[in-house]
């Protein structure tokens, strides 16, 4: 915390922050196409997060520093407009404006942001960064918002301002995630209950490492978001053939076999996701039931299908997985959807974890580049690090 103070009084005139607020970037372990039949997700807040320090002005100006790049914006609170050429300032001008919008009362503010979060993608930097602006506001303004009207706040701002991709799973994880805790999310109900993710520790027979395979971000999530409005499309054509039963619950079998019509891309992409929400409910299952080598065998069925079906991979996704399964002590890899393009989950022996590391110059020698890694445990969401 003392960096983000220091560089938001360099940065701002010599401003102490009045409130300082960090939230976590979301990580989906299974289910990441699940709201296109209202499915299941098994969510977490991840090892990414952004700090967001704020102080007041005495004019009507926002200005927005981003540390990570040196990069500054600036707005009127009278001129709120989406601009495309402000970019990641458009989560937090996004929010301001809702809020003016609905009556409150707001003044200038000086905005710092900083931590590694802010190179994830638009959607989960859109989200965590949407949701500290909001509850850093609530604090220096007094509004008195509940998790409810945050969340309405940031929903509203991400898709009618912004016209991103928000998904309420992935908000109310971000305010209510904790420490070694998964969130199982309903997209039906907008329900959720944690679930114990026993994949870390000194006692842990296995241990889970994200590997970021450090590809271009652009393609891999262009590729997402295509794949996104690819699924949920797809199911409003299968649902028209179906209004008594819930999305979710439409058997697969009716797809595969062709007894509903659908074109051939979107009878893969139906089946691809009916059973992801299939599998996401066994992954639950497996680890309420401490089965760990069963758990290890979905995260491969889902990456299979991941490949195959969806076609969301790309050659270092492929080869950081394959080698897993080259390794004994390796039960399980798959793509995760963490905030970083190309990101895989391996859950792996501790012992083995040194074999599978070696392997890693010559993933160097055949890409030009090398990934990085880092233990996944689940951290706690969001919250107000300081306040005046």
């Amino acid at each position: 915390m003392k960096t983000i103070v220091s560089k938001h009084k360099s940065l701002c005139e010599n401003s102490e922050p009045d409130v300082i607020v960090q939230a976590p970037i979301v990580c989906t372990l299974f289910g990441d196409f699940a709201e296109a039949c209202l499915g299941y997700s098994l969510l977490a807040c991840g090892n990414l997060s952004i700090t967001v320090a704020i102080s007041k002005r005495k004019d009507n100006l926002v200005k927005v520093y981003k540390t990570n790049s040196v990069d500054k914006k600036r707005f009127a609170l009278n001129a709120l407009r989406f601009r495309k050429e402000d970019r990641w300032a458009n989560y937090v001008k996004g929010v301001i404006a809702v809020i003016i919008k609905e009556g409150y009362s707001v003044c200038g503010m000086d905005i710092t942001l900083e931590g590694d979060g802010l190179l994830a993608d638009n959607v989960s930097l859109s989200t965590s960064l949407a949701i500290a602006t909001a509850m850093g506001m609530n604090n220096l303004f007094n509004y008195g918002f509940n998790q409810q009207v945050i969340v309405r706040i940031v929903h509203l701002a991400n898709t009618t301002f912004n016209n991103e991709t928000c998904r309420v799973g992935d908000l109310l994880t971000v305010l209510n995630g904790k420490q070694g805790k998964l969130v199982f999310f309903d997209h039906q109900h907008s329900t959720s209950r944690y679930v114990k993710y026993p994949f870390y520790g000194q006692t842990a027979p296995y241990k889970t490492i994200i590997f970021d395979s450090k590809v271009p971000s652009q393609a891999m999530v262009e590729e997402s978001i295509a794949a996104h409005e690819l699924t949920i499309e797809a199911f409003k054509q299968l649902y028209s053939n179906y209004k008594d039963i819930p999305m979710r619950d439409i058997p697969e079998s009716d797809i595969t076999s062709r007894i509903v019509s659908l074109n051939e891309k979107y009878r893969q992409v139906c089946s691809y996701v009916l059973r992801e929400t299939k599998i996401t409910l066994e992954a639950l299952n497996q680890l309420e039931q401490n089965e760990p080598v069963l758990y290890g065998r979905l995260m491969n069925r889902e990456q299979v299908d991941l490949r195959d079906k969806l076609e969301v991979t790309c050659p270092e996704v492929d080869w950081l997985t394959k080698r897993a399964g080259e390794i004994e002590g390796c039960k399980g890899a798959k793509l995760v959807f963490d905030g970083n393009s190309g990101s895989v989950l391996i859950m792996i022996t501790e012992k083995a974890l040194p074999q599978y590391l070696e392997r890693m110059e010559d993933y160097g020698h055949i890409f030009g580049f090398n990934p990085t890694w880092r233990e996944f445990i689940p951290e706690d969401g969001a919250k107000i690090l300081y306040s005046k």
